[in-house]
């Protein structure tokens, strides 16, 4: 359903606010990836 939005998305927000959401989504996945392995590495 994400993808069939993408360009209503862009046409609001044009394509460099587009790119910066996806690059801090990109990035909050990954923290929050990391976060669940440094943890459970912590309580062990």
């Amino acid at each position: 359903m994400s993808l069939a939005f993408i360009p209503l998305y862009i046409k609001f927000l044009g394509i460099e606010a587009y790119g910066i959401i996806g690059f801090f989504t990109t990035l909050q996945a990954m923290f929050t990836l990391l976060d669940l392995g440094l943890g459970y590495t912590l309580n062990r």
